[in-house]
């Protein structure tokens, strides 16, 4: 599915929300679709995805429309009301629960596909340990895929020549983990980063991409594009997928 058929999918998904809708969904596309492709090149028709913290669950929704599959989302219980009834209708199970504190004692079965997306930067614990709640429930063989900031991004290497702050301010960097602050980044990390912490996890790491969140909309991304375009390691996303060898 191409970006634009993508985008006019999760268009009309967007409204009525309360959360995520429209504007957040315009904030993000580029980002989605991209996660989509690199979820969908690794699923088989039918497959069981466990997504971490899904949200409005725009990529979600295109492969259970494409893919036929089985879409299972732990996320914090005010989320999960704020987007019940377009869970409901794409047939997601779903699970309330804090994710900086789910273990693995459900007995779920295993999944082809467990996605992080944009999660780990909001949580104060280390990659490995988020990692290592979710991957009991990936099958041998299946796919891990983390999306997450990427820190080493051209607008960061910018701001610390200029000596300009990358990170949030440090009430909300301290704050509570909670669904009304959820937003906040905790940390930001290398690609390097993440590839270890996959690879403690009993996993190998067999692709990274690197994406903008959206096509480019203010003066800003038009003086950056061209150092963005030209060196893909200076996008703002990392997108890392990863195998579980057993």
């Amino acid at each position: 599915m191409n970006f634009q058929d993508f985008y006019e999918h999760c268009l009309p998904l967007s409204a009525g929300r309360t959360r995520q809708a429209r504007e957040y969904l315009d904030a993000h596309a580029t980002r989605f679709h991209r996660t989509y492709t690199t979820c969908a090149r690794n699923l088989p028709v039918g497959a069981r995805i466990l997504s971490i913290g899904a949200g409005a669950a725009y990529v979600e929704s295109v492969l259970t429309t494409v893919l036929n599959a089985n879409v299972t989302i732990v996320d914090f219980p005010g989320m999960l009301a704020a987007q019940a009834a377009q869970h409901a209708a794409f047939g997601f199970d779903t699970i309330a629960a804090n994710i900086l504190e789910y273990e693995a004692n459900q007995d779920l079965g295993r999944y082809d596909l467990v996605l992080s997306s944009e999660v780990v930067e909001h949580v104060p614990e280390a990659p490995s340990r988020h990692f290592s709640r979710f991957r009991p429930f990936l099958k041998a063989g299946g796919t891990f895929v983390v999306t997450t900031p990427n820190l080493a991004n051209f607008r960061n290497i910018v701001r610390f020549i200029l000596q300009k702050s990358v990170l949030e301010a440090p009430e909300l960097s301290f704050a509570p983990v909670a669904f009304e602050n959820e937003g906040y980044h905790r940390r930001e990390y290398m690609p390097g980063e993440i590839v270890t912490a996959l690879e403690a996890n009993d996993m190998k790491v067999c692709d990274i991409r690197y994406t903008m969140n959206a096509p480019a909309r203010v003066m800003r991304d038009y003086l950056f594009a061209p150092a963005e375009r030209v060196v893909p390691r200076w996008r703002v996303t990392q997108i890392v997928s990863a195998r579980a060898l057993g």
